[in-house]
């Protein structure tokens, strides 16, 4: 068994406007980061597209 699966599709693409085309963090690859939304305590995040998913919040 390879370990290569439906999920490593490269046609996979986002229902997020604008998060496709980006080459180095396609949806199967998205970065994991911390913001700080207008002033607030900073709080992960995964950047997708131009938008943050806020992780404590979902």
């Amino acid at each position: 068994m390879s370990g290569i699966d439906h999920t490593h599709d490269t046609g996979l693409r986002s229902w997020v406007p604008g998060a496709d085309g980006h080459a180095d963090f396609p949806i199967q690859n998205l970065p994991l980061g911390v913001f700080s939304p207008n002033g607030e305590a900073p709080r992960a995040g995964v950047a997708i597209g131009g938008r943050i998913l806020d992780l404590p919040a979902l």
